[in-house]
């Protein structure tokens, strides 16, 4: 369960925020807030990288937002997402280089003998939970895709 530091920080910077009277701020913590409660009770075992990939979806959400109220030509709305964006993505860990990550994924190819796209599944199953949060499924994806070939 997410009783640790990362559901405790959340709770403290929402306190902070309550102190600032930061309005946006404020609902965007609680909107995270909520998202982990309701994970946890869809997952009791719900975990860090769980944790991870709950910040990136609410991340891809508003980015989809952002691209739809920029064609309806609704700016304030859009920069709206945007400050959003910028709170949520301080609860991810710090972002690895492409080339660490295919570094890393060398050399697990290379160590387990594996070749060929049908590995994939594999390969991605064992990188996924190790840098949740580091860098999107889909960049993993083509880096392992590209490896694999």
């Amino acid at each position: 369960m997410i009783d640790n530091p990362i559901k405790k920080k959340l709770e403290e910077d929402l306190k902070q925020a309550l102190r600032e009277k930061n309005r946006i701020k404020i609902s965007t913590i609680r909107m995270l807030l909520a998202a982990v409660k309701n994970a946890i009770i869809d997952n009791p075992n719900f975990s860090e990288p769980d944790f991870f990939k709950l910040v990136e979806k609410e991340i891809r959400k508003r980015k989809e937002a952002i691209a739809f109220y920029t064609q309806a030509g609704r700016s304030n709305l859009a920069s709206k997402e945007k400050e959003e964006i910028e709170i949520i993505s301080t609860y991810l860990p710090a972002k690895i280089s492409k080339e660490k990550v295919e570094k890393m994924v060398r050399e697990y190819i290379e160590n387990n003998g594996l070749s060929g796209i049908e590995n994939l599944g594999k390969v991605m199953k064992h990188f996924r939970s190790r840098l949740a949060g580091q860098i999107e499924g889909k960049e993993l994806a083509e880096i392992v895709k590209k490896l694999l070939q």
